[in-house]
């Protein structure tokens, strides 16, 4: 892996909107990316979700901060999260185990994040959407969600999401790669230390998982750092 991707001059005719599930989502899995857009294009990320009322300023507070680091402008649209939603008998997802699952039927999330999105995507030449495959019902939510509402003249890209795919299985040589800067990228996720506690125990651990993740989902290409994505819709 080479250092700070080299940036060409910007060009702001296009937007690109990066789609994160949670706060952390997006710049943990391609941080990098974001930072390198940011200076090229106008570039926006939304954050869906919102974390429960006794960590939300503190989860808010460090998703402006990442996002402020890759000069993105972000958008939070505060739906509740998957552990937060219930109906009349209680919450809807019961357990860690339940999250892993495919959306529920009754699960009024996808209807709202639908709604919510389609105010955010005018203007938007192509959309980054989590990949969601072995992840969270919350990430495969926000990617039909995005699929279903999108103008077709839209471009829309998956990116495996950190740590759910901790380890590579996608050919960077089969899907297209996008300049990278894991410098801004390892700045920016490391604001996040609610979440990297939580998951990690600790924010070494955390960093050396992170570390690993960007090295292997890294590519040298004529001297840049590049990360492969994975188109899921062309623009038509």
């Amino acid at each position: 892996m080479t250092g700070a991707t080299t940036r060409p001059e910007p060009t702001r005719a296009e937007r690109w909107v990066f789609v994160s599930p949670h706060a952390d989502d997006a710049i943990w899995s391609v941080g990098g990316i974001i930072a390198c857009c940011s200076a090229m294009r106008e570039t926006t990320l939304v954050t869906i979700f919102a974390p429960p009322p006794d960590c939300r300023a503190t989860r808010e507070a460090e998703d402006r901060a990442a996002a402020g680091v890759l000069g993105c402008r972000l958008v939070s649209l505060g739906l509740p999260e998957a552990r937060s939603r219930r109906n009349e008998t209680g919450n809807l997802y019961r357990s860690s185990l339940a999250l892993r699952r495919k959306p529920l039927a009754n699960d009024p999330a996808a209807a709202a994040v639908g709604s919510a999105v389609a105010e955010v995507f005018p203007g938007a030449s192509a959309i980054f959407v989590p990949l969601a495959t072995h992840s969270h019902v919350d990430h495969v939510i926000v990617r039909d969600a995005v699929l279903a509402c999108a103008e077709p003249s839209i471009a829309i890209m998956a990116y495996p999401e950190f740590p759910y795919h901790r380890h590579k299985t996608e050919s960077l040589s089969q899907n297209p790669a996008l300049p990278c800067d894991p410098v801004a990228w390892l700045a920016a996720a490391t604001l996040y230390s609610t979440e990297a506690i939580a998951m990690f125990g600790t924010r070494e651990r955390f960093e050396h998982a992170l570390r690993d993740f960007i090295s292997e989902r890294t590519c040298d290409r004529s001297g840049n750092c590049a990360q492969s994505i994975i188109p899921l819709r062309p623009a038509l």
